[in-house]
């Protein structure tokens, strides 16, 4: 049975680690959720604000830059999940000289890459822009952006081994705090540079100054949660290097394909139709990627709850590692219905509300819908992707990235076909294929572990089908009641209604689907939020 699992888990985790409890895991994973939940809040009055003062077509070049460097950050050599399991095995061994020699080998590396990188992107701007579609005007201010954007974005690939320091040490909650910090930072600065006339060089500059708070932040903390910890070029080690290389490429590798199918509809819209239609694809993913970065939080933390566990020991390991990732999958899917499933039915409303009643985002309702459905059954992969990584078998998570390429490209060629290039056609394209694909490799990897697909889909789909019909039953309501002429404030309004009372209805749905363990080990979550004077009563 070892054998279907794959290899031990030889690239940094410790066989004899004490095996996280659940109760640390299910608080963990709700800070983070709570963590991600204001950040989702804080940013949905960025884009109404962002385009009161620049055009669509500047935050289409802003949208571009995060396309082109999240492929810069295919030079990360696989270093934060190398940084993370490394630092807890070290750590549980008090070898904090070990922890430097990491660090600095890690540092020191990325370093000499980013800089390497940051003139090969100079050097390629040109060709960026004609891939592009940019126009010969703009290319002063985006070459500002994306060159900026880009040094920044490297800078903290660089020193953000701090950062995955303390999740090895598992200090998530106060890796959480420092960001919640920053992006409360980012989006002051935001609203005060708009203000000043900045324009959409505002963002850059504001995105700049959170990184480097973050950082000074986390770069503090590392040094004083490890006395001793020294970082420097002395420490740089180059056995580590081949270490990296054999865990570390294979993470890199998978990483790599993540970052260029998760931005695949946004380098499809450039290629194919222009900055205007990045623009309406940031837009329109904005609210449900930011809304999936919530119960993402629970994958996050089933990592290192699965690294502890040795799957091919026996049967008995192998089994609990195969419950504690469908329990997951359980769990990301539930907390992932409740938001997707309302954003899926309100998408017209929530934009009307949101940006305002425009012709140039009439289909932005669409791309919402069709990005939170795909969205919801891609973040449910999660835990499965996680629990084989955590055995030293990557191998699985390219099951999946196959899965995508072709689904999504059958899907955006039959698209463009029958209808012929256009923004409606490829969200239709993306999402029907990001949808199929991670079904079918949900099925896959849970019968790997051991589970029929009944058995799957029972605990797992099927629940997450009850906030949808209570979404789709609200929004029926919502159409019939609530004329479309309404204001942006008072639709807001009743909008909040409607969002609380989809909460509510699905909370109570939810938790009439839990079994009895799994509302034993919420209830002390849930003592924790509830005001003092309900506890007292």
């Amino acid at each position: 049975m070892s054998a279907v699992i794959g290899q031990r888990a030889a690239a940094g985790v410790a066989a004899d680690a004490p095996p996280s409890g659940h109760d640390r895991i299910v608080g963990d994973a709700g800070f983070a959720m709570g963590a991600k939940l204001f950040y989702l809040v804080t940013r949905l009055g960025l884009p109404p604000l962002v385009l009161a003062h620049i055009t669509l077509a500047d935050y289409g070049l802003w949208a571009a830059c995060f396309v082109i460097i999240g492929y810069i950050g295919l030079a990360d050599l696989g270093l934060p999940s190398i940084y993370v399991r490394f630092v807890a095995r070290l750590h549980a061994r008090g070898d904090v000289d070990g922890i430097s020699r990491t660090l600095s080998t890690g540092i020191f590396s990325i370093g000499a890459i980013a800089v390497a990188a940051l003139a090969g992107l100079y050097l390629a701007l040109p060709l960026c822009f004609d891939l592009l579609k940019v126009d010969p005007a703009a290319r002063p201010t985006a070459s500002l952006l994306i060159i900026g954007t880009a040094a920044v974005f490297l800078a903290d690939m660089t020193l953000g081994g701090f950062a995955y320091m303390l999740h090895g040490l598992q200090r998530i909650r106060l890796e959480q705090q420092i960001g919640v910090a920053a992006c409360t930072l980012e989006l002051l600065l935001i609203v005060a540079f708009l203000q000043a006339g900045l324009g959409v060089m505002a963002l850059l500059a504001a995105y700049a100054l959170r990184y480097a708070f973050s950082l000074a932040l986390t770069i503090r903390q590392a040094f004083r949660l490890l006395p001793g910890l020294s970082v420097s070029p002395r420490r740089f080690d180059r056995a580590l290097l081949r270490e990296f290389a054999g865990f570390g490429a294979r993470v890199q590798a998978s990483t790599a394909l993540s970052i260029v199918l998760h931005s695949a509809d946004r380098l499809l819209a450039g290629l194919t139709l222009g900055p205007k239609a990045i623009a309406l694809f940031d837009l329109g993913g904005k609210i449900p990627i930011a809304a999936m970065s919530v119960p993402s939080a629970i994958t996050r933390v089933t990592l290192p709850a699965a690294s502890a566990i040795d799957g091919s020991a026996d049967a008995a390991s192998f089994r609990r590692l195969a419950e504690l990732c469908l329990r997951a999958s359980r769990s990301i899917g539930l907390a992932s219905a409740i938001p997707m499933a309302f954003l899926a039915a309100f998408a017209t409303p929530i934009c009307r509300s949101w940006l305002g009643d425009r012709a140039d985002l009439a289909v932005l309702p669409l791309i919402m819908t069709l990005t939170a459905v795909a969205a919801h059954l891609h973040i449910v992969t999660g835990p499965a992707s996680a629990t084989f990584r955590s055995q030293g078998n990557v191998g699985n998570e390219f099951v999946y990235h196959g899965l995508r390429v072709a689904a999504i490209g059958g899907g955006v060629g039959v698209a463009f076909l029958l209808a012929g290039p256009s923004v409606a056609g490829l969200a239709w394209g993306v999402a029907g294929g990001i949808a199929t694909a991670a079904l079918i490799y949900l099925v896959y990897s849970h019968r790997r572990l051991g589970f029929t697909t009944r058995q799957f889909a029972g605990r797992v789909l099927l629940p997450a089908l009850a906030p949808a019909a209570i979404a789709g039953a609200l929004s029926a309501l919502w159409f019939a009641a609530v004329p479309p002429s309404l204001p942006r404030w008072p639709s807001l309004a009743w909008l909040a209604a409607f969002g609380l009372a989809h909460v509510a209805l699905s909370a109570v749905a939810v938790w009439a689907l839990l079994t009895a363990d799994e509302r034993q080990r919420l209830r002390p979550i849930l003592r924790r939020l509830m005001p003092s004077a309900i506890r007292e009563h």
